[in-house]
């Protein structure tokens, strides 16, 4: 089955000199290598749903149940306070369209992840899966060498929905770049996302 072509050595060189370095960050547990990364995280109304493992503690003693995107959002401020000053990264937010928190990278700094994590609490569960207009987005910064996807669902939304015509875009696009993307796929298994971590150098976790 076909893949992306990988990158050339040069670019693999200047990778592992990065790499090397490490970032200590990690988002669901999926470490964060890169020094060039953009975070793409499903808003679509099925992240309201409630989670079977995300508990939040209450004023009045009880413990009340955190929406997929609750978690989401925790996990995601976690990862942003974790990255070392000088990192590049940028967000991703989509429903029935795609956001971008900013048009390039950012270097990580605290006013840059303070300004990040606000954009990201702002974000409301609504609409549907356009996860062809988030991929779209993010491969627009030719300086980003890393995405981590997060996702609760398959495709419903977009100019394309079919995960093999979203998959020979993604081809295209990371011809030559080698861009690693590694998925986290909520709530149930998803094909599309295993597909698309497994042709792009990266990891797929789900979490039932």
């Amino acid at each position: 089955e076909g893949g992306v072509e990988r990158p050339d050595e040069r670019v693999l060189e200047e990778r592992r000199r990065e790499e090397a370095s490490g970032t200590s960050a990690s988002f669901f547990g999926v470490e964060l290598e890169s020094r060039r990364v953009c975070f793409i995280v499903d808003v679509s109304g099925s992240m309201d749903e409630l989670t079977s493992w995300g508990r939040t503690d209450r004023d009045d003693g009880g413990v009340a149940r955190d929406t997929r995107l609750d978690v989401a959002k925790a996990e995601l401020a976690a990862a942003l306070d974790a990255l070392p000053s000088g990192t590049l990264f940028n967000v991703v937010v989509f429903s029935n369209d795609a956001d971008v928190w900013e048009n390039r990278l950012q270097v990580a700094g605290p006013s840059t992840v303070r300004k990040a994590k606000a954009f990201v609490d702002r974000q409301r569960a609504k609409g549907g899966t356009n996860l062809y207009a988030a991929l779209r987005v993010a491969f627009e910064d030719q300086g980003l060498d890393s995405l981590v996807l997060l996702s609760d669902g398959e495709p419903s939304m977009g100019e394309l929905r079919q995960p093999d015509a979203i998959l020979a875009a993604i081809e295209r696009w990371n011809g030559g770049r080698g861009v690693r993307i590694d998925c986290i796929a909520i709530g149930l298994q998803l094909e599309m996302l295993e597909r698309l971590a497994e042709r792009c150098f990266g990891a797929c976790l789900t979490l039932r």
